[in-house]
């Protein structure tokens, strides 16, 4: 029988995110027989306490932290060098020797934490410019993976184009002995912006991410879960799943609306999330008078609800690196419009099962909405398309089965 392996995580997540979705999926498939999962942390967060339901243990950076209730309360207060960092309240810093201090503050802080228990490897759910894989080589940790949930394209705003953040990045990656992709096209992204190669270090595999199909397959038929959600089962309902934020590109849908309402007068946009534009985007749907033609139903914990009631479902994203919404939409057959980013192309079979459109591309949003209203055979078609994919492609056993075989290919070496 092979040990155990004692499988270190890291994801400083104050709250739920598609990262921590992905770090709970991993753990939720782990086999307890051949991996012993530690979840490292600096701060508690609520959504700890699953991980803990999972099997994990829990080491923070705070001596004997209270642990959360499951999913309860308001995520703590960001308070570490990371959600600093996150939340640009030391923006100004990275233009100075400051940033650096901090950033060497934070790198002992981490290295310490992962210090605290011994691990095979650490798997960290943050990579680009962090410190954390810099901190776990410090630290003796005799592997680091990092999976790369985004890529360059993320820097909407230009705002880690200086000399300091590039030389962060370059270090970060080369504390890796392993960097997983989540789809071809983030590795590529990052590769263009390291300037490397295939034989160069890290090496990068791609896994992409993957959904639980029991827990996608359809409970009601379309028009009960519209009436469920308040909505007349005439309106064609184009749902939509995601943070309110510039990297998810909904100012792009609103702007989209009115000339699909041309065409399309019963179309109506279904948005689940929350976020900082929220405001903003329902101003803008004011502005353009397509108000009343936008439901935001804000957070929900089961988004099965939403896409059960959906006609289509659209992903407007200006950056991505693998959504794990279009997966889900694409397990209930739902035929899916997204922007050209991340792994949409890859996953859509570059049209084939679905829509792909140009991002930042209100015009060709519209166009690719309407049509697929206007042909129902061929929405219905490559609907079906993308749930096929879905089976053979991106299921959460793939995920895991891929993941773990590098966990052991690394420690084996």
């Amino acid at each position: 029988m092979p040990s155990v392996q004692t499988i270190g995580y890291f994801d400083p997540s104050p709250g739920a995110s598609g990262t921590t979705r992905y770090l709970l999926e991993l753990l939720s498939g782990l086999d307890r027989s051949r991996y012993r999962p530690v979840v490292f942390a600096q701060e508690p967060a609520p959504w700890h306490a699953d991980a803990v339901a999972l099997g994990a243990t829990m080491v923070y950076g705070q001596e004997n932290p209270a642990t959360p209730a499951p999913g309860g309360g308001a995520a703590p207060p960001a308070t570490t060098p990371s959600a600093r960092r996150r939340s640009g309240a030391v923006a100004s810093l990275r233009r100075t020797v400051s940033w650096s201090r901090a950033l060497r503050r934070e790198t002992a802080e981490l290295a310490a934490l992962f210090a605290k228990a011994p691990v095979d490897l650490l798997h960290s759910n943050v990579a680009g410019d962090e410190v954390a894989p810099i901190a776990a080589q410090q630290a003796g940790v005799p592997r680091v993976v990092a999976t790369l949930h985004i890529d360059p394209t993320y820097d909407i705003f230009h705002e880690r184009t200086g000399w300091l953040h590039r030389r962060l990045e370059r270090k970060s990656f080369r504390a890796l002995d392993l960097a997983i992709a989540v789809s071809a096209r983030t590795e590529a992204e990052w590769r263009l912006r390291l300037g490397t190669t295939d034989q160069a270090t890290p090496r990068f595999v791609v896994v992409p991410n993957g959904v639980r199909l029991d827990r996608l397959h359809r409970r009601a038929q379309i028009n009960d879960a519209k009436a469920a959600l308040g909505i007349n089962a005439g309106e064609f309902v184009m749902g939509t799943l995601g943070r309110l934020d510039w990297a998810k590109g909904y100012g792009d849908l609103i702007e989209a609306l009115p000339r699909v309402l041309q065409a399309v007068p019963n179309a109506l946009v279904v948005h689940a999330g929350t976020g900082p534009l929220a405001a903003d985007l329902a101003a803008q749907a004011e502005q353009l008078g397509v108000a009343s033609r936008v439901r935001w139903l804000g957070f929900r914990s089961e988004v099965r609800d939403l896409l059960e009631a959906c006609d289509l479902y659209v992903q407007p994203s200006w950056c991505e690196a693998h959504t794990l919404s279009v997966l889900e939409a694409g397990a209930l057959g739902l035929p899916v419009v997204a922007s050209d980013v991340g792994g949409h192309a890859e996953t859509l079979d570059d049209g084939a099962a679905g829509w792909v459109v140009p991002a930042r591309n209100p015009g060709a949003l519209a166009a690719a909405l309407i049509d697929a209203r206007r042909d129902p055979v061929v929405a219905a078609a490559r609907g079906a398309a993308l749930g096929e994919r879905v089976t053979q492609r991106y299921t959460h056993r793939h995920m895991v089965e891929a993941t773990v075989a590098l966990y052991d290919e690394i420690t084996a070496g």
